[in-house]
């Protein structure tokens, strides 16, 4: 990486399928999904601060290409591409960049770190739990419908190095996506590893043949124990001090128990499958919020986590 390369700021991308206002800006995305169309922008990473730009349709070969020369302008450490879906009620309006900065900082900025690129993916999420759960997983399924072959063309642009990582709620989208990708028998693993945490759906959804639920919608299937169709290893990290979820459960299917809480315990899972307990890392947070974001704020889990994408 040349010194000019490196004076130029670094940049990540936001891809969402949240309705946009008429000017396109980023800071009025609107929760209500846009099943037809997929927007992206490109974040810029100042010193201090992300500077948010404009969003515009997706075009994936201009994504794509943008990914591929950023790559180029890392260094040898950090060669890998984050695919990163965020959990509940994302802070609206001005799509809360905190996160991404967080990201930024713990899996970019270190030396250490592996990530060269973020691909933030903003699903349309409007803050009530109480039908949230259902909204998600059809906006996972519309979603996966029109740009699977997305996913296949990042990996392609980060040299097979494409690693997705899920929080919390955000795992009713992927539950989505996969339903979707089982229908349509895909199977093209886009991604190197797969790394769900602080799940909050119901710990069945990676025993084998997964869970049925019912709903105002229809049946929905939860079957990430078909996650071999997105990538070749799953890690499910798991907290079973983790009090945000219990409170969750009781807005949402109070009749199961959560993943991020039990991880694999008494389950039979494919092999593919491996559960981490993260409870007894010994630096974990005292206030839950941030403790259910173990990924952010615990030096040990970031740690695991970067060691897997490493891998």
């Amino acid at each position: 990486m040349s010194p000019a390369s490196a004076a130029r700021p670094l940049s990540h991308h936001i891809v969402t399928n949240r309705r946009l206002r008429s000017d396109g800006g980023m800071a009025v995305w609107r929760w209500k999904p846009d099943p037809k169309k997929v927007s992206h922008a490109t974040v810029s990473v100042g010193a201090l601060h992300l500077r948010n730009h404009r969003a515009s349709s997706l075009c994936v070969n201009r994504l794509c290409e943008a990914v591929h020369t950023d790559l180029r302008r890392r260094d040898d450490m950090h060669r890998d591409v984050l695919f990163f879906i965020h959990g509940h009620r994302l802070s609206i309006p001005g799509l809360r960049l905190g996160l991404l900065r967080e990201l930024h900082d713990q899996y970019v900025e270190p030396k250490h770190g592996p990530v060269g690129v973020i691909i933030f993916f903003a699903w349309p999420d409007r803050g009530w739990p109480w039908s949230e759960d259902e909204e998600a997983y059809r906006a996972g399924c519309a979603f996966f419908a029109l740009h699977a072959a997305m996913l296949a063309a990042l990996s392609c642009a980060a040299g097979g190095r494409l690693h997705l990582l899920v929080q919390s709620f955000g795992h009713h989208l992927l539950a989505g996506m996969m339903a979707k990708a089982i229908t349509d028998n895909y199977v093209a693993r886009p991604f190197r590893s797969c790394l769900l945490v602080a799940a909050d759906v119901p710990q069945e959804s990676i025993a084998c043949g997964g869970v049925r639920l019912s709903g105002g919608d229809g049946a929905r299937d939860y079957r990430l124990d078909q996650m071999q169709r997105f990538g070749e290893q799953t890690v499910v990290y798991y907290d079973p001090g983790d009090w945000i979820l219990p409170i969750s459960r009781r807005l949402v299917m109070p009749c199961y128990r959560r993943l991020g809480r039990l991880g694999c315990k008494g389950l039979r899972v494919p092999r593919h499958i491996t559960c981490q307990d993260v409870g007894a890392t010994g630096d974990l947070p005292r206030n839950p919020l941030q403790r259910h974001q173990y990924f952010i704020h615990s030096p040990a889990v970031v740690r695991m986590i970067a060691a897997q994408i490493r891998c």
